[in-house]
């Protein structure tokens, strides 16, 4: 599966950007890769974009749950994701759905980049509702 991963230090955020392919490997590998950077810059603020090719099944969607705590996510990362395939918008609820209520994250699905870094960077938690 063909797919390309970046990432990176923005200084006040990690930037990480997914395009391609997507499976449960490939998210973990997005996930394992974020962290490493998060780590290096001593960063907890996390700026994703997706633009995948194919949509996660429900079974590797809730195995997000499982891939946070496998790279060591934890209440103190702040994840602003935008996914910029309309057709895959249900399944990225879904996941934001199920990571704040079976794990805790402080993390929102928003509709553009400017959205997400505005919320990311206010530490407001709570952002207002996009759909």
């Amino acid at each position: 599966m063909s797919h390309e991963i970046s990432i990176e230090f923005q200084g006040e955020y990690i930037h990480a950007r997914h395009t391609g392919a997507d499976s449960y490997d490939i998210s973990l590998e997005l996930w394992q890769r974020i962290m490493a950077a998060c780590r290096e810059h001593d960063c907890f603020n996390i700026l994703g974009e997706s633009d995948n090719t194919n949509e996660l099944s429900t079974l590797e969607a809730f195995a997000h749950i499982a891939i946070y705590r496998k790279v060591g996510m934890s209440a103190r990362h702040r994840i602003a994701w935008v996914n910029h395939n309309p057709r895959h918008h249900r399944i990225f609820d879904f996941i934001e759905t199920v990571l704040k209520n079976r794990f805790v994250v402080n993390g929102h699905i928003f509709e553009s980049v400017a959205e997400a870094e505005r919320w990311l960077l206010s530490r407001v938690d709570t952002p207002t509702p996009l759909r």
